[in-house]
């Protein structure tokens, strides 16, 4: 918001200044710059200004009418101005608003495209827990079933070792 507020000063300040520069230009349009100044004088040799005869200066006179004519002409312009300013304005504000609606319009779908890719990511992360859970539960009882013969040849084998062997001594002497 203080974005915005920044640059609606910003050029309600240009405008302002451009409203003055066209107000000292009406102003002074009559009077030619150029003409005041000498190209070739570039320093004042008062010598010369005493040996020329003094020219009479012209000077306007300045009556409440021409006064208050020239306020009103400048007032209205400034009012101008400050319509067209306001115009300007407006319309650079509806620009700024559409604007964040198009990029707030963007933005949303594209965290909805986000937010559906990473529901897929999830769920495929899902499928291949569950195949890995499903493949370690075959290991371990493929490996319990083989553990589990293995004991039971080893008890097997134990039993089998531990059968007492009777064991018939034939004396040699006794049969003659």
């Amino acid at each position: 918001m203080a974005k915005k507020f920044g640059k609606f000063l910003m050029v309600t300040a240009a405008m302002g200044a451009v409203a003055a520069g066209a107000y000292y230009y009406l102003q002074n349009k009559n009077s030619s710059y150029s003409d005041d100044m000498d190209e070739d004088d570039d320093f004042d040799d008062f010598s010369e200004d005493l040996d020329e005869e003094m020219e009479e200066r012209g000077y306007v006179t300045l009556t409440p009418e021409k006064v208050s004519e020239t306020v009103k002409k400048a007032a209205e312009e400034a009012k101008d101005f400050a319509q067209f300013a306001a115009g300007e304005a407006k319309e650079f504000a509806h620009g700024v608003i559409q604007g964040a609606k198009e990029t707030i319009a963007a933005r949303k779908e594209s965290a909805r495209a986000a937010a559906e890719e990473a529901a897929e990511a999830v769920q495929d992360t899902v499928e291949v827990a569950e195949e890995a859970v499903e493949e370690a539960a075959e290991k371990t009882e493929d490996f319990f079933e083989d553990a589990t013969e293995k004991v039971k040849e080893e008890v097997k084998e134990a039993a089998e070792a531990k059968e007492p062997k009777v064991e018939t001594f034939i004396d040699d002497e006794d049969e003659a």
